[in-house]
């Protein structure tokens, strides 16, 4: 997928494919959310 460097130095929280990631600790509950989502998506 990837994403231009600029665009992702504004987001809390990434995506990409099957990994999601976040800047630091201060961003766990968006990251909990994004990741919550995705599991339930390939789960249910």
């Amino acid at each position: 997928m990837g994403l231009a460097l600029s665009a992702v130095a504004y987001m809390a929280v990434v995506v990409d494919g099957n990994l999601v990631t976040a800047r630091t600790w201060h961003d766990h509950a968006p990251f909990m959310r994004r990741f919550m989502k995705m599991l339930r998506s390939a789960v249910g």
